[in-house]
């Protein structure tokens, strides 16, 4: 019998913040994604402009925050969205957030509309059957949030939240969305046809949104406009930017990810939009610093060293960027992150440290993370092989992407005799279970690889 198993569907992640971070991303389950952004804006007294945002209609609602979940469907994570993030957040030294219904509401419209539009990713056309706001913004104040600066973090094709946020946290843009230390505010939906799923999560600062609620709180020197549902509020830069110091304040110095040992880390990035390695559609887990700015204050971060290794051994290639060789310019002057070329390892423990000198003052920091474990280590594949099995066992293969690029198709031939069960795990990796007589072969092809299964 001959088998073509269906391909593996790259879901898609995207990534919308009303500040300037950007970028489009993709995720670490052999998922694609998209991030986008936006900028505070201000004005001071004299008229001179302090930034740029967008615009959005406005409309009010309910501004109720908890801290406990909605029911969420189609959740098959070990935990709910909400403890799934915040367990990250705390990993790497942040302080949780709380659900917010007018961020939820606009999340589940955007993501009822993605399933009619799904190549819209953040953007909606008005006119449209389910229209809320052409923007991240314009949408969550339509349903009532009176702040203008939102983040919107978008996957589609998912199977269940779980696979969504460890994707985003994979991609590099989404993960520093996911970890930004002036947020204490989420709502997230889902929604699903036959054919495809939408996840959307929108994030946002508390103490923002209860300003935008007040009068203008200007009085002298310089103000921000245009960040609140009345474009017309003037608040004070220093009452803006206290409002990020609240939360920093409560944040480690440095936040880490893959966070100080961590476990269960997905081992492997896929393409990103905009793309921080646009020359490798595979590659391993990101290793990402990012310094806080209220613990650097106005001293320069310079980053002088790094090393990954697994056991004794150095992990090479690794591409470094920081916001000078950031291909997208995404990048801030304290985030930092370094790249393996190849796919980290499953069932592995690697160790790192980074060398940097904060205004000039040396120091180093070294800590160890571990990757997903399968059941069973799998049989890496680097050639056309033969291989034997016991009938009804499960063995895992790991492919090695060529030259950085990957190839999802699988193609399967057996027996007539034999029963085969083949589910890809990601990309390259592949999970087989075989039953059938002694004797009896099975074939699997996948890209150049080409591997013959005998039952013993």
């Amino acid at each position: 019998m001959t088998d073509t198993s269906a391909p593996f569907i790259k879901p898609i992640f995207c990534l919308i913040l009303a500040i300037a971070i950007g970028g489009c991303g993709g995720g670490g389950s052999g998922k694609t994604a998209s991030n986008q952004t936006n900028s505070e804006v201000g004005t001071d007294s004299s008229g001179d402009t302090i930034g740029s945002t967008e615009q959005s209609k406005p409309d009010a609602t309910d501004q109720s925050t908890t801290d406990a979940n909605t029911d969420i469907e189609n959740n098959t994570s070990p935990t709910t969205p909400l403890e799934r993030i915040n367990h990250f957040r705390a990993q790497a030294g942040l302080p949780s957030l709380s659900f917010q219904y007018a961020l939820a509401a606009a999340a589940e419209n955007h993501a009822n509309y993605l399933l009619s539009y799904p190549t819209h990713g953040h953007d909606e056309n008005e006119g449209n059957a389910g229209f809320t706001g052409q923007t991240a913004s314009e949408r969550t104040i339509f349903e009532g949030f009176f702040s203008r600066i939102v983040s919107e973090n978008i996957s589609q094709g998912n199977e269940n939240y779980a696979e969504s946020i460890d994707g985003l946290m994979s991609a590099i843009y989404h993960r520093f969305g996911f970890l930004d230390s002036t947020i204490d505010l989420i709502g997230f939906a889902n929604a699903e046809t036959s054919e495809t799923t939408a996840f959307v999560y929108n994030m946002a600062n508390a103490a923002q949104n209860q300003l935008c609620q007040s009068e203008s709180t200007f009085e002298s020197g310089r103000y921000y406009v245009d960040i609140c549902k009345d474009t017309f509020v003037k608040i004070a830069v220093d009452d803006w930017e206290s409002t990020k110091l609240a939360l920093q304040q409560n944040s480690d110095d440095i936040i880490i990810w893959p966070p100080i040992d961590g476990s269960d880390i997905v081992p492997v990035f896929y393409e990103e939009s905009p793309d921080p390695l646009p020359d490798y559609s595979v590659s391993g887990q990101p290793i990402s610093l990012e310094f806080n700015p209220e613990a650097v204050g106005d001293h320069s971060v310079v980053v002088t060293g790094f090393s990954l290794k697994k056991g004794n051994t150095e992990v090479a290639p690794i591409r470094a960027m920081d916001q000078s060789t950031d291909p997208n310019q995404k990048f801030s002057t304290l985030q930092f992150a370094w790249f393996p070329l190849e796919r980290l390892d499953w069932n592995s423990t690697y160790a790192v440290r980074v060398d940097y000198e904060i205004n000039g003052a040396a120091n180093s920091l070294s800590w160890q993370f571990s990757t997903r474990e399968l059941p069973s280590a799998p049989i890496d594949i680097n050639a056309s092989t033969e291989l034997s099995m016991v009938s009804g066992d499960t063995i895992y293969l790991s492919f090695e992407p060529i030259n950085g690029q990957s190839d999802g198709g699988i193609l399967s031939e057996y027996d007539s005799r034999q029963t085969l069960d083949i589910e890809q795990i990601d990309l390259e990796t592949t999970k087989l279970t075989l039953s059938g007589p002694s004797g009896s072969q099975a074939k699997i092809t996948k890209g150049q690889y080409v591997i013959s299964v005998t039952l013993e």
